[in-house]
């Protein structure tokens, strides 16, 4: 048996209550040949929890005692995440793994680069706390779900089943808009989606299954003067006839890798005050709730009424 990250293994175990399923994996985990383990909650961390970045170097720095894990609001997490490493480690020899299939640039599973501890995308070299500790003790190290990078001005998603949308989606996009509450037509949205697929600063994540989009949402990149740099989740949508299978929560969690691609340091989304069940969803997948307001509109050229 080998060990596998379980967020990979379709457990919802990430800092945001969210997981990053690989399907092949999730297969061999469910059959029993593969052992899921959460350095993170093995270590007694809370879920959801804060994000958190090594600072100071990576998982072997960690475990030399030259660098801390800490949370964005500033926690110190290290003897979590040295706990959690050493009781992954301990279930690693206990049934001789071998292999470890880890989630990329975790900063416990991550191989090979990891986020640099300033929490605005930055990746440096090195291995997440648990994979260091893993490697020491001659456990062969494979990462899993390494997103493109901003420098390289591509994403490609890293989940079965999810990917960017294409020209040829128009017609699902309007039809499951439609469902959002916004009648749409394909006419009207193509050239809409043709200017995401030409923006950076855009991007359209669509779930398929079967050949057929069941989801998807449109994210924005968002600059402001007065805030931080990040990403606004300006519309998500899953076919009412396949709801509560956790295709919201993959669509979040692969919309979360682009904005972190991106260097934003925060995900937003906006929701209808009559929207309970989406206020919900939104909070058990790590989002919190932070203010309330009124939109207004005004017509403007030829829309405007005239008085």
């Amino acid at each position: 048996m080998e060990l596998v990250s379980a967020c990979l293994a379709g457990v919802a175990c990430r800092y945001n209550g969210a997981c990053r399923t690989d399907r092949a994996l999730a297969a061999r985990a469910a059959s029993g040949d593969l052992l899921p383990v959460c350095p993170e909650l093995l270590g007694g961390l809370s879920l959801p929890r804060p994000p958190s970045e090594i600072r100071g170097g990576a998982g072997a720095e960690v475990l030399d005692g030259k660098a801390r894990v800490v949370s964005r609001d500033g926690a110190d997490l290290t003897a979590a995440f040295l706990k959690g490493a050493q009781a992954v480690l301990d279930l690693a020899r206990s049934v001789a793994a071998r292999d470890a299939f880890l989630a990329a640039r975790s900063p416990s599973c991550g191989v090979g680069e990891v986020h640099d501890g300033g929490f605005s995308g930055g990746l440096i070299p090195g291995d997440g706390v648990a994979a260091a500790l893993l490697a020491r003790n001659g456990i062969h190290l494979v990462a899993v779900g390494k997103p493109k990078t901003a420098a390289t001005g591509l994403f490609a998603p890293t989940q079965p089943g999810l990917r960017l949308a294409r020209k040829s989606d128009a017609a699902d996009l309007a039809r499951l808009a439609a469902q959002l509450g916004y009648p749409s037509e394909a006419e009207a949205l193509a050239p809409r989606l043709a200017m995401y697929s030409a923006d950076q600063g855009k991007a359209i994540i669509v779930a398929e299954e079967d050949g057929r989009v069941v989801g998807w949402a449109s994210l924005e990149l968002v600059e402001l003067l007065i805030s931080e740099r990040h990403v606004e989740i300006s519309a998500l949508v899953v076919d009412e006839e396949r709801r509560n299978r956790g295709i919201g929560g993959r669509i979040l969690a692969e919309a979360q890798a682009w904005a972190e691609s991106r260097g934003a340091r925060l995900l937003r989304v906006r929701s209808n005050v009559v929207r309970q069940g989406a206020h919900r969803f939104y909070e058990a997948q790590g989002f919190a709730r932070t203010k309330e307001s009124y939109t207004f509109e005004k017509p403007v050229g030829r829309g405007e009424s005239q008085r």
